[in-house]
C-alpha cells in the first residue's frame, strides 16, 4: 500500500491559492470569484490569493493549459502558499496530465500542502496521489 504524506493543516493567517486548472468561470464572474474570497477570508481568517493565471477568460484558459500546469506548480513551489483550492471544476484538466513529467510530480512531492477540489479536479487529486501527497475532495471556491 502506497503511503501518502499528509500535508500541514492551514492555521489562521495562512495564505492559500485560488487556482483555474479547468473552467475559466473565475473571469467569467468576478464578482463570484470576490464572493467566494470573503466568505474563506472571514470565515477561517485565511487569506487568498489568485494564481497568475486564475483570472482569465474561459477561451484563455482553454486555449492555454501549459499556464494551468505552470499555475499549479507555481503554487506548490511558492513557500507563501500552504494551501490551494480549485476555483470551479469543468471539463478540459484531462490536458495537464499530457505536460506533465516526473519534474512536476516531484515539485508537488517535495512540496506538501492542502490541496482542495471537485469534480474535473479529480484528475489533480490522481496527480497528487501518483506523487504520493494526500488531497482532499472538497468544495471549490465556487460552491
Amino acid at each position: 500500500m502506497k503511503t501518502l504524506v499528509k500535508p500541514t493543516l492551514l492555521k489562521q493567517g495562512d495564505t492559500i491559492a485560488a487556482i483555474t486548472l479547468s473552467f475559466g468561470a473565475a473571469g467569467l464572474f468576478p464578482n463570484r470569484y470576490k464572493q467566494g474570497v470573503q466568505q474563506l477570508e472571514e470565515t477561517f481568517g485565511i487569506n487568498v490569493i489568485p494564481t497568475p493565471h486564475a483570472l482569465k477568460m474561459p477561451d484563455e484558459i482553454y486555449n492555454h493549459p501549459e499556464w494551468r500546469l505552470e499555475d499549479m506548480m507555481w503554487a506548490f513551489q511558492n513557500p507563501d502558499i500552504k494551501g490551494i483550492i480549485c476555483n470551479i471544476g469543468g471539463d478540459d484538466t484531462i490536458r495537464l496530465l499530457s505536460l506533465m513529467n516526473e519534474t512536476h510530480f516531484d515539485i508537488i512531492r517535495k512540496n506538501p500542502k492542502i490541496f482542495l477540489g471537485i469534480s474535473d479536479s479529480t484528475t489533480n487529486h490522481l496527480m497528487c496521489f501518483k506523487a504520493g501527497l494526500r488531497s482532499f475532495y472538497s468544495a471549490c471556491l465556487f460552491f
